[in-house]
């Protein structure tokens, strides 16, 4: 049963691969720890984090990012590569004896789990799985992440000084524009 169970959420982990969302609909966040932003950039400060599976609506759309709202009535910017246009049914996956986690899903998803895992390991017993559990771990804030950018070049060093806050983005600073 556990077979038939992996198979369906492999076929249903597939179903989310090319399925672009579209503005007026629904979309599924389909990656573990995303956050939704006030603006279209990974460096703002977020509005809200999102769980893996969770169901938004699709406002607008710009470049690679969505504008979308939750079920809260939270609003922020998406980048596409977290979302997908399928959405999950309320029904029971499968008949398998047992719960399956959203880790797990998005393992499967990926041609990844934990037999997988504890095979290569063994073939390989010379790996420490400890460093990746550590690079795992970490958290990089989006301030952190804007001084890094800004020291790279990459944005303009005014830009890593910014805040991003409900007051600043109320004030007509316009979506997506700079400050």
């Amino acid at each position: 049963m556990r077979v038939i169970s992996m198979i369906a959420l492999l076929l249903l982990a597939a179903s989310f691969a090319d399925d672009e969302p579209e503005v007026g609909q629904q979309a599924t966040v389909k990656v573990r720890g995303q956050h939704m932003f006030p603006r279209p950039v990974f460096y703002a400060q977020p509005v809200c984090g999102l769980d893996f599976g969770e169901v938004v609506d699709v406002l607008e759309s710009e470049d690679d990012w969505f504008h979308c709202s939750t079920s809260g009535g939270l609003a922020g910017w998406i980048h596409g590569t977290s979302l997908t246009g399928a959405v999950i049914g309320e029904g029971e996956v499968g008949e398998g004896s047992g719960e399956v986690s959203s880790d797990e899903v998005m393992l499967a998803g990926r041609g990844f789990n934990s037999d997988v895992e504890d095979a290569y390991s063994s073939d390989h017993p010379d790996l420490d799985f400890e460093l990746v559990d550590d690079m795992e771990s970490l958290e990089v804030t989006p301030d952190e992440l804007r001084d890094f950018l800004a020291q790279g070049g990459l944005i303009p060093s005014s830009e890593s000084q910014q805040q991003d806050t409900p007051e600043s983005e109320s004030q007509g600073e316009g979506r997506g524009g700079r400050r």
